[in-house]
């Protein structure tokens, strides 16, 4: 199974809300809070576990963005706070971006030292024309790496968006990962985003694990760009 989901990872891209291979544009900044909630159907009276995310991002310049993804685990206990540079390899150009970053944080569970992270990640993207309107596909790929652990978890996540009308999206994400201590993983994540007045946006998404595991979930969030 580890096998298949690294193939699959690789299929899909060697390297949402998440900007990926798009720079930001110079001294445009954006931030989005998430609140997920997932629960496998098969325990019953389980209780469901939840997971808050925090993510910024701002262009320092043309092919330049500093950006924040954070995110607590109230069940584990667990965080994990990197901050990264991401650098546009494309000249703007064309139909593809591609991008690479390097972020540096820590993780931590609660009553334990926190560890630090290196993080290493490669982003691609092209813009779409569907006759349901312009959309989007990208592929973000990371390796986090532990350092005092000496372990690497893998992650990479595929996106396909489409925008119908002015204000609306709609997205398919294909979440894979490979992470220390447990088994790989494959899940469907669609969601819808609104917008809602001149800078803020909805999203109502839902979660379906595909690949080496059962929980199913449901998420909120909101966005802010300015």
């Amino acid at each position: 199974m580890r096998v298949i989901c690294l193939v699959l990872m690789l299929l899909l891209g060697a390297p949402g809300a998440h900007a990926g291979a798009w720079p930001r544009g110079e001294g445009q900044a954006f931030l989005s809070f998430s609140q997920a909630h997932s629960a496998d159907p098969g325990q019953r009276g389980g209780t469901p576990d939840s997971y808050a995310g925090l993510y910024a991002e701002y262009g320092l310049g043309p092919r330049l963005t500093l950006g924040l993804d954070a995110g607590h685990a109230r069940d584990a206990g667990s965080w994990t706070a990197i901050a990264y540079l991401r650098r546009s390899l494309d000249r703007g150009a064309g139909r593809h971006r591609v991008a690479a970053e390097l972020g540096l944080g820590a993780r931590g569970r609660a009553g334990r030292r926190a560890e630090p992270v290196l993080r290493p990640g490669l982003s691609w993207g092209m813009g779409l024309n569907t006759r349901w309107g312009p959309g989007w596909a990208g592929v973000e790929s990371y390796a986090e790496h532990r350092v005092e652990s000496a372990e690497t978890a893998l992650k990479a996540d595929t996106t396909l968006g489409l925008k119908p009308r002015p204000g609306r999206m709609l997205i398919l994400q294909i979440q894979t990962g490979d992470y220390p201590g447990a088994a790989p993983y494959l899940r469907l994540a669609p969601s819808l985003v609104q917008r809602v007045g001149r800078h803020g946006h909805l999203e109502l998404g839902l979660t379906a694990a595909a690949l080496g595991d059962t929980r199913v979930g449901v998420k909120l969030g909101t966005w802010v760009a300015f």
